[in-house]
Order: C-alpha cells, then structure tokens, then sequence
C-alpha cells in the first residue's frame, strides 16, 4: 500500500513506467548523464539523415528523368524509413528525462514516509 497520494497517483501509469525501464535497459542507459548523452547523439544521427534527406529532395527536383525521379523519392522514403524510429527514441528519452527528477522526489518521500511509520510501529510497542 502505498502511503503518499503523489505516488499512489504515478501508480497508475505503471505501463508507461514499463515501457521507459525496458527502453533504458535495451539502450544500456543507467543515469542521467547516460540518457542525455544517448538524447544528444540521437538528435545528431536525426540531423544527419535529415541532411542526407534533404538532397535527395534537391536532386530530385533537378532530376531530367522520370526514372531519377522514382529513384531519389524512394531514397527520400528509405531516408524517412529511418528517421522515424529515431524521433520516436528521442521523444521517450526527452519524456523520461522529463519524468526522472519528479519520480526520485516522489521515490524519496515514500521511503521517508514508510520510515516514519516503521519508527512510529516501534515507539508503540
């Protein structure tokens, strides 16, 4: 049972809780430095295939042909293909590292609160 309404609260998104500890452990992720650090590098992969993205988009639009044309869209696509999984990384690291301060607080004060009741249960008896 938990004692403080904080985290009887953030009880109730244990999926999403889930979810966040198996994306730290797949990505080997154990502090804050470590998820600011995988957030930076993601952003820089993302800027690089947006780069890569983005001529392509240029020579498609002075390709001479339909063929080019097909060519570098489907590049664009692949390129896409790529991005997307990456952005949806970055948004629950930055989600995460949003959360982790918010969630320590709430961590501590449970345990300071079971604390007080466990001193309390032992002065009564």
């Amino acid at each position: 049972m938990l004692l403080s309404p904080e985290m009887r609260h953030a009880a109730k998104d244990i999926k999403q809780y889930v979810a966040d500890y198996h994306f730290l452990t797949d990505n080997q992720i154990q502090t804050t430095d470590d998820l600011s650090q995988s957030i930076e590098e993601t952003q820089l992969k993302i800027a690089e295939l947006e780069e890569k993205r983005s001529k392509a988009d240029n020579k498609k639009r002075r390709a001479s042909t339909p063929e080019d044309k097909e060519r570098y869209k489907a590049l664009r696509k692949e390129i896409t293909q790529e991005i997307t999984p990456l952005r949806k990384k970055l948004k629950q690291a930055e989600d995460i590292l949003d959360k982790s301060p918010h969630l320590y607080e709430l961590l501590k004060k449970e345990h300071q609160e079971e604390m007080n009741k466990i001193r309390k249960l032992e002065r009564t008896r």
